[in-house]
């Protein structure tokens, strides 16, 4: 027998599969690129959440709090973010948040 839930999964990141995650955390798996949308220029990245590898165009928002991470993509990749979602214009958007790494005690 084979499960077909994943065949109809999105490869996106999405506020359905956000919501459904029972960890809401992402790890960056790539410096990302930029693609020409329906929208514009999106700032385009591959993160994993729960096991699985998805394609993540972050909102401004998002993008605005990873610089934490630093400017440069690069900087991103291995770290984590808790996404959350939020309501912007009555649409359930994903929020990113990052996770700022465990400080080792020095002794």
């Amino acid at each position: 027998m084979v499960d077909s839930t994943d065949a109809m999964e999105s490869r996106y990141l999405t506020a359905d599969l956000v919501r459904e995650s029972p960890t809401k955390i992402i790890s960056f798996l790539d410096e990302g690129l930029y693609e020409e949308t329906d929208y514009g220029k999106k700032l385009t990245l591959l993160v994993e959440i729960d096991g699985k590898q998805k394609i993540y165009r972050p909102n401004r928002d998002s993008v605005s709090n990873f610089q934490v991470f630093g400017k440069d993509t690069m900087g991103w990749l291995g770290k984590q973010a808790k996404l959350q979602l939020i309501k912007i214009q009555g649409k359930d958007s994903i929020l990113g948040l990052p996770i700022s790494p465990k400080v080792e005690e020095v002794r």
